[in-house]
């Protein structure tokens, strides 16, 4: 049986302040952050892909690369508080 508790990287995400989130987000590449928002507001790839004019297989590679931005933006500003 799956447990209802958020594993450690979400309960962290959770608790993230959103304006800060939306900052790092603001920083990154229009294309990144349109992934992401598409990704994280439930799009499947096709969609993704149809929406952002890439092929299908190519969408996991870029959300991978976004969200390594993103962890990196999110860990400068962190270091920098």
């Amino acid at each position: 049986m799956g447990s209802d508790e958020p594993s450690g990287e979400e309960a962290v995400l959770q608790k993230l302040d959103h304006e800060e989130v939306q900052q790092w987000l603001s920083e990154l590449p229009e294309r990144d952050r349109q992934l992401l928002l598409l990704r994280y507001s439930g799009y499947s790839y096709a969609e993704i892909a149809e929406q952002l004019q890439v092929r299908q297989p190519l969408v996991g590679t870029l959300i991978h690369r976004a969200t390594a931005k993103l962890k990196r933006q999110a860990k400068a500003h962190v270091q920098l508080d």
